[in-house]
């Protein structure tokens, strides 16, 4: 039996997280995983994306594959019930058998910040304070003293006046490229996601240290592996 996923259009993100969780249902229950390619991302090039996962590689669905639906049952699963470390090992292979963006940083936190598409009135349950930002800045910095702290997201510089004043050797990187701040999060030393697919599934790439306080801290229906970390559960978010 083999089987794919038509997947609706979406953000890069959400995508490539459908793609992932398709291929770790059919690892679980030997089914063969075939590949269709996206044809449209919202925020980039589909068929760069294609390529950018490395999932090009899988054969392409016949008219014997079928679909997998898509569930909240899949999505919503305890991580550990569905993934593998060998799966894990495939993701990443696939990802980096593909060539990638230059990353500029080294011995580095990533933070992934939601702004642009994201803001109090358009998807207010993906929403984060700047200031309880500027809390979890001040206890990543005391965590991790030796570290660059690089912020990754979209929107203006306005939106980040507190945080550069606060901290004037935060690097705050707002080039408009998601696959180009994609792997800068993937290959951090340190990751703190943000409540969205993009930074959860760089967190699954992630072979460091990922921090998991965001995913108890505020609501979100995404299940973290048990392996991420707390340094943040200290802070006051009410």
């Amino acid at each position: 039996m083999s089987f794919y996923l038509e997947i609706e259009p979406n953000g890069f993100g959400a995508t490539y997280q459908s793609t992932i969780y398709g291929l770790a249902l059919c690892r679980k229950y030997g089914w063969d995983f075939r590949f269709k390619p996206y044809t449209q991302i919202h925020n980039g090039s589909a068929d760069k994306c294609n390529s950018f996962t490395g999932f090009n590689s899988y054969q392409r669905p016949d008219h014997n594959s079928s679909n997998i639906p898509y569930t909240h049952q899949l999505y919503g699963s305890r991580f550990e019930d569905l993934f593998t470390d060998d799966i894990i090992d495939e993701i990443r292979q696939k990802y980096y058998s593909t060539e990638k963006p230059d990353n500029p940083y080294s011995n580095y936190v990533a933070i992934h910040i939601r702004r642009g598409d994201v803001n109090k009135k358009n998807h207010p349950d993906r929403w984060i304070e700047t200031n309880d930002y500027i809390g979890f800045i001040k206890t990543l910095k005391e965590k991790y003293p030796d570290k660059k702290i690089v912020i990754c997201s979209q929107g203006g510089a306005a939106m980040f006046e507190e945080i550069r004043r606060i901290f004037p050797d935060v690097v705050i990187d707002l080039q408009n490229d998601p696959l180009r701040h994609f792997n800068i999060l993937v290959a951090s030393d340190v990751l703190l996601p943000s409540l969205s697919s993009f930074s959860f599934i760089a967190g699954l790439l992630n072979k460091n240290t990922v921090i998991n306080d965001i995913y108890h801290l505020f609501k979100f229906w995404h299940k973290p592996p048990l392996k991420w970390v707390s340094v943040l559960m200290d802070i006051d978010v009410s």
